[in-house]
């Protein structure tokens, strides 16, 4: 027999201000070794980007690999001879920029490969502090580390040029090597977090890599003071086909359901690593799922190169090799609206600070200006959230909240899930205290007013704090009170015969302004 319980079935009715309570508090779901004082499968919150910093989410790349460049001296040059190494690093979009490492010129006393080898490294070295690089060199051979921050970015190609005068001869080889850091990914969602909304508190995790059942997500929830958070984001570094977003999307909504059933609801935003994803074209259609507890997220910067201290998601793209997407400010736009709103709202979610975000991209590296509006449109038709910009309008913005759920779902968007996910924590508050009290009857077996009433009174409260905050519609408040209709309990149900008692709560949603159509033209008269 089951212990006694509150249960909440939810509705399929054909139809989601500033944060209030705890709709500000959000999760992020990270993979790797857990840096600073994080320790694996643990989360903590975080109330700042100075704050993450202190507990490890830094940028100082030490988990990076510097990638190496060789150029083998096999003539030396003669007196006034020069030589200088110039590397080509990759920025986005195919655009490059050039580094001059320091021009040596041969002197009079340097008269051996050894000497001029040396030579030359403490030139590349006395520029360091300006350009990063820096060098060595045994016997004939000059190594070249890269400066800090470029991870892959000249592992490819033939970035390594060596310029040079005289009777100067030798061998290049190219760099390699060069292992990207998955701290300045952490470091960078969390740091978009704080950029859009600094009052954000989140709950940070890290896992040493995805499970295949995304158990890592609950174990988040319930270790963040019981449930606390509204939603998580959830960013991966493995490498993801379309078939493989769709399980995992599927896996995160029975942990969804889970979380749920236990009174800890939750929504999750995906950002998978769809890099190697070329064909838009052939991500799957959302509308063939019911996954409501999940959303996808395929949006990135598509320009910002930044610096080595704050780098622009484009630009790690880049050095990473691997899809940065706009999870982090998707999470942080949710927990700074009402619950209510659409993230994509144009008049109050601007993403851009006019560097990050200020050009559209997807997690793929293709920039939102490269695609076809035919495709556009069938990605937005397929219910992934992306970035976007409006002609003659200045920003960029998400071009909606939706879920992986059909567009006739009731929770197919994020704000009607965290909606309905606020009324049913206060409503189990509310209604908790009255688990196994007593019910009176009528003469005749029905429910007392009496009886009914006190279920209503407890219930209340959530629903017109809501409908007042304008997350639901104010039509279900007459005069400080829940209109007629909004909470009914049928007084015929045999509650000696079931122990159980039945609510039945409407809720009026608020309506969303998706498409608008202007009727203008001329008329002779008014």
């Amino acid at each position: 027999m089951p212990q006694p319980s509150i249960t909440f079935n939810l509705g399929q009715g054909g139809l989601g201000q500033p944060a209030q309570g705890q709709d500000y508090i959000s999760g992020m779901q990270f993979y790797g070794t857990a840096p600073g004082t994080f320790v694996a499968n643990i989360p903590q919150a975080v109330f700042s980007l100075p704050d993450a910093v202190t507990k490890g989410i830094t940028n100082d790349y030490a988990d990076e690999t510097a990638a190496t460049g060789t150029y083998l001296i096999t003539t030396k040059g003669n007196t006034g001879d020069t030589i200088v190494a110039i590397i080509t690093e990759a920025l986005p979009n195919g655009k490059t920029q050039t580094v001059n490492l320091g021009l040596y010129t041969v002197g009079s006393s340097d008269t051996t490969i050894a000497l001029q080898g040396a030579a030359w490294a403490a030139i590349i070295n006395a520029g360091t502090y300006s350009h990063g690089y820096s060098a060595s060199f045994t016997t004939a051979t000059l190594t070249i580390t890269a400066r800090k921050g470029l991870g892959i970015n000249l592992n490819s190609g033939t970035p390594l040029g060596i310029t040079l005068t005289g009777a100067f001869a030798g061998t290049i080889t190219q760099f390699s090597g060069g292992v990207y850091s998955k701290k300045i990914l952490w470091y960078y969602q969390i740091a978009e977090i704080y950029r859009n909304y600094p009052q954000a508190k989140v709950w940070v995790m890290f896992t040493a890599s995805p499970s295949i059942l995304f158990t890592e997500l609950q174990t988040l929830q319930a270790a963040a003071n019981n449930g606390e958070c509204r939603r998580i984001g959830v960013y991966s570094f493995t490498a993801r086909t379309a078939a493989n977003v769709i399980t995992d999307l599927g896996a995160m909504n029975t942990i969804g359901t889970t979380l749920f059933n236990n009174y800890m609801p939750c929504e999750f935003i995906y950002s998978p690593n769809i890099q190697t994803v070329s064909d838009l074209s052939t991500l799957i259609n959302l509308q063939n799922t019911t996954y409501p507890y999940a959303s996808v997220c395929i949006g990135q910067d598509g320009a910002n190169v930044g610096t080595t201290a704050t780098p622009g998601g484009a630009q790690l793209y880049v050095n990473s090799g691997v899809s940065v997407g706009a999870v982090g400010a998707a999470v942080a736009t949710k927990a700074k609206g009402a619950i209510s709103q659409n993230i994509g709202e144009v008049g109050a979610f601007n993403l851009s600070n006019g560097l990050e975000l200020a050009v559209p991209a997807f997690t793929n590296g293709q920039l939102a200006s490269a695609l076809t509006a035919n495709l556009l449109n069938q990605l937005d038709g397929y219910r992934y959230i992306f970035l976007t910009t409006y002609t003659n309008f200045t920003g960029t913005y998400f071009n909606s909240d939706y879920t992986a759920a059909p567009q006739t779902s009731d929770y197919n968007s994020l704000a009607r899930n965290e909606v309905i996910q606020k009324a049913v924590r206060g409503l189990y508050a509310g209604i908790l205290p009255l688990l196994k009290s007593r019910i009176n009857l009528n003469s005749d077996g029905t429910l007392t007013e009496v009886s009914m009433q006190q279920f209503k009174t407890n219930a209340s409260p959530t629903l017109i704090q809501m409908a007042t905050a304008g997350d639901l519609s104010s039509g279900m408040v007459l005069n400080g009170k829940l209109a007629k209709g909004v909470i009914t309990i049928d007084p015929t149900q045999n509650v000696l015969s079931t122990n159980k008692i039945v609510i039945a709560i409407k809720l009026l949603p608020v309506g969303y302004a998706n498409f608008i159509t202007v009727n203008i033209g001329f008329v002779p008269t008014l």
